[in-house]
């Protein structure tokens, strides 16, 4: 991977898409981070983007894309987030290359995708970083870990309904969950409602974006929690699954 256009394209995509200037050290994480994507890539499966340009753009600077909202900016900085479902490492590790005051948790059912994060955690220098190879509905029921956590971030993993039924149990009461979804999505949204009043959660706001002016606009959906969660939630996927079927009919 060619470093020279990486450091010059990555400092242009961030300061166009999300008005932050990337210092030298950010720049040298996310270079290693990247080059390191690529080369493990075919041995852990962990992306299908293999073009420098599409991975910057798609993975880096939309993981990062809190930046460029003042009112996520603001509740971001120094707290404990998990990340649910984290995959390769997306949204979190160029978060926390960004936010170093921040404790980031990321979980993944797969540990050949944990295996691969603690590889790069270790070549990065990232002091800031766990891991745990778990599912969420899980790790939602283990009481050392249950409503630890200020903020619940995922990026485009699964169906809101089944996300904040694994994300809310995680987080404090006033904490915080982000997905990160494309921006037209009414009817995913219209068939959570119940759900997300069965868990006192809030919309606080929705926060628009555009990556590519080619492709559909995308949004970082907040919501708070207002109250701490029945221990009911959350449900085995079964259930989840033949809820969401009674409230789509």
């Amino acid at each position: 991977m060619d470093k020279i256009y990486f450091e010059e394209k990555i400092k242009k995509e961030f300061a166009e898409k999300n008005n932050y200037k990337l210092t030298d050290e950010q720049v040298e994480k996310f270079y290693l981070f990247v080059d390191f994507l690529l080369k493990e890539n075919e041995k852990y499966n962990l992306t299908a983007i293999k073009d420098i340009d599409m991975v910057i753009i798609k993975h880096l600077v939309d993981s990062v894309v809190i930046k460029k909202f003042d009112n996520l900016d603001k509740i971001f900085n120094e707290k404990k987030i998990i990340d649910i479902g984290t995959g390769a490492g997306f949204p979190s590790i160029p978060l926390a290359i960004l936010y170093e005051d921040n404790e980031f948790m990321l979980i993944d059912s797969l540990n050949k995708r944990i295996n691969f994060i603690n590889y790069v955690a270790q070549i990065l220098k990232l002091k800031n970083i766990t891991t745990m190879h778990i599912r969420a509905e899980d790790l939602g029921r283990d009481k050392n870990y249950r409503e630890k956590y200020d903020i619940a971030v995922s990026r485009a993993v699964a169906d809101t309904s089944v996300l904040v039924e694994y994300m809310t149990p995680l987080i404090k009461t006033n904490g915080n969950i982000l997905l990160y979804k494309l921006f037209d999505i009414e009817e995913e949204m219209n068939n959570a409602k119940n759900i997300i009043n069965e868990l006192n959660l809030k919309k606080e706001n929705t926060n628009e974006y555009i990556l590519l002016d080619e492709e559909p606009k995308r949004a970082i959906y907040n919501f708070k929690k207002l109250k701490p969660t029945s221990m009911v939630y959350p449900r085995p996927m079964s259930k989840i699954k033949k809820s969401i079927k009674c409230s789509n009919k």
